[in-house]
């Protein structure tokens, strides 16, 4: 499924490192980042990079986030640096490259990722389906907002739709991808309907308000 990839290192990750997601929270769970190592692969197989790097920067990507989801890119990216394992695997320029791809796979990077790794590992953490956007919206929105009432929830997340999604958003997909763009451009189209918006976003604001 990997392309070269020892069955170490597959191992390794499935059994010592995707194991510690299951502690985080929805939006950055194992479901998560297998999600994420899918679709690096999948965008991978278009160039000329090694498989291994793509793997490891997906599987560690979020890795940060138990140490609390502010700065959890640098802090994903320092812990992958200090796993002796990927020392003993990786070049001091290959770990260096996967380090800056993690740190560079954030939504709120306004810069262009420094290498193809790092657009590859951005794009790959973008799920671009509205209804899991909205979910995860709505459990941010319910975690770090709890004073919110029903209407500043759903005005918070319309803003964060637009801003990231809308057309003019601050998304940006770098990576070629025909399936990628066209999700991009169907999200667009249902950002105008405000029927379904308020639809998806009820389902799971009453899911999750009331668990």
């Amino acid at each position: 499924m990997y392309g070269h990839i020892s069955e170490w290192l597959r191992d390794y990750i499935e059994n010592e490192i995707l194991p510690r997601y299951r502690a985080f929270e929805e939006s950055h769970n194992e479901q998560h980042v297998r999600f994420v190592i899918h679709k690096s692969m999948r965008l991978a197989r278009a160039y000329d990079v090694e498989a291994s790097m793509v793997y490891v920067g997906a599987a560690y990507h979020d890795i940060g986030m138990e140490k609390g989801r502010k700065d959890h890119a640098r802090t994903s990216a320092e812990s992958f640096k200090k796993d002796k394992r990927m020392v003993s695997v990786f070049s001091a320029e290959k770990l260096r490259t996967i380090a800056e791809a993690i740190e560079d796979h954030s939504s709120s990077l306004e810069e262009e990722p420094r290498s193809l790794y790092g657009k590859i590992l951005y794009q790959a953490d973008r799920n671009l389906d509205i209804d899991v956007i909205i979910k995860r919206a709505v459990c941010y929105g319910l975690s770090y907002y709890p004073q919110y009432s029903y209407e500043q929830h759903y005005a918070r997340v319309g803003k964060y739709l637009g801003d990231k999604y809308g057309d003019n958003g601050r998304l940006k997909l770098w990576i070629d991808d025909v399936k990628d763009e066209q999700s991009l451009k169907d999200i667009r189209d249902q950002l105008h309907d405000d029927f379904l918006i308020r639809r998806i976003f009820d389902r799971y604001f009453h899911y999750y308000n009331n668990k």
